[in-house]
């Protein structure tokens, strides 16, 4: 059938009937065309996203940062403060412990010039009493001093 269809319009001719010859013949040509487009409409968008699909329509997108912008600067400003307090309490707690490694250094020294002095009045008890003992024993063995 497709092959006639085909050939038909090249042996096409006109027939006329009857008439005075000055008849006149007119013919109607309808034509239907249908265009279809497939077009995939599918989208792909992660978590926070918005995803926006139009036929020739007039769409308006405002973007917004929903306020992470201003919020990170708030942040930066807070660490910033805190980073800042925690160096103060840092050089508070050197100083701190500065003055305390200097307390401890002068108890040491007290403690050792005490252990100097109690050594120094302990030289003067042991001097004496080895002169006691020395006596005791000379008398026991019945030494006498005698005058001069």
């Amino acid at each position: 059938m497709s092959l006639i269809r085909f050939f038909l319009p090249l042996f096409a001719f006109r027939l006329s009937f009857g008439g005075d010859g000055g008849s006149s013949s007119s013919s109607t040509s309808t034509s239907t065309t249908t265009n279809t487009q497939n077009i995939d409409k599918r989208q792909v968008v992660d978590t926070g996203s918005v995803g926006v699909s139009s036929d020739m329509s007039t769409v308006n997108v405002t973007a917004t940062d929903h306020d992470a912008i201003a919020k990170s600067f708030d942040l930066a400003k807070t660490s910033s403060a805190a980073t800042l307090d925690s160096v103060g309490k840092a050089v508070t707690f050197a100083t701190d412990a500065l003055k305390l490694a200097n307390e401890g250094a002068k108890n040491v020294g007290t403690a050792y010039q005490t252990a100097q002095d109690s050594a120094q009045g302990l030289r003067f008890v042991v001097v004496g009493g080895v002169i006691a003992v020395a006596i005791f024993a000379l008398r026991a063995s019945g030494f006498k001093l005698k005058a001069a």
